[in-house]
């Protein structure tokens, strides 16, 4: 997952590295990204509310950057493809949790978009494959599974759609890139009492009253 920014948009300022520039350029620009971003609405995309879970477990400072979203009216679409779609066409200035690979058809046209792979983590959602036990042919499955995962062909699925390498077949993953691995702690982001007050937290900080951006911790007062 990336996200996305419009060079022509951020007119000179610097590109946030870390979420937590992320907050701070948002805060100190509100005029500039007042209703200019788009991000998953987690309650119609699950996408969306697996990706605020992740979000959730790996940056403390997430609900932080919720709110300062919230305060901003900040566009909540279905699909990395709306989000995208109204980043070029100058709609939004920063789409946040973009599936990297449907960026990937556009960038060599566009030099507006600016991929932003943040140093502090960057979610990798993994490709899976299986054959069923009950497959009709399954000698037919492992022979295409063997020509997926060949080497020539993960090259030219790493060119068109800039997913990265399995582990081991390809460059060295980024040390921030954390694999979402397909284990049974995911069950427990489908508890429907955990996934009510999620959903009510995001709500509350997508209804932040009409004021200013906080002052940062480390700013005027």
């Amino acid at each position: 997952m990336i996200t996305l920014v419009s060079r022509r948009g951020l007119h000179g300022l610097p590109l946030p590295r870390t979420r937590r520039d992320l907050i701070a350029m948002l805060r100190e620009n509100p005029e500039r990204f007042t209703g200019r971003i788009a991000t998953y609405d987690p309650a119609r995309s699950g996408v969306g509310y697996f990706l605020l879970s992740q979000d959730d477990q790996y940056f403390e400072g997430f609900w932080r950057l919720a709110e300062v979203m919230g305060r901003l009216n900040v566009r909540q679409e279905c699909c990395s493809d709306d989000m995208i779609a109204q980043l070029r066409a100058g709609e939004v200035l920063i789409a946040y949790n973009v599936v990297s690979s449907y960026v990937s058809r556009f960038a060599p046209d566009d030099p507006d978009l600016v991929r932003l792979s943040f140093e502090d983590y960057t979610l990798a959602l993994l490709r899976t494959a299986l054959i069923p036990r009950i497959a009709a042919n399954p000698q037919a499955g492992a022979e295409l599974l063997c020509h997926i995962l060949s080497a020539p062909i993960q090259r030219v699925i790493a060119e068109l759609s800039g997913t990265p390498l399995p582990e081991g077949s390809g460059p060295a993953s980024a040390a921030h890139l954390r694999p979402i691995r397909l284990d049974a702690g995911l069950l427990a982001y489908g508890d429907q009492l955990r996934r009510a007050g999620a959903l009510n937290e995001w709500a509350a900080a997508m209804s932040q009253p009409d004021q200013a951006p906080e002052p940062r911790p480390d700013g005027p007062k």
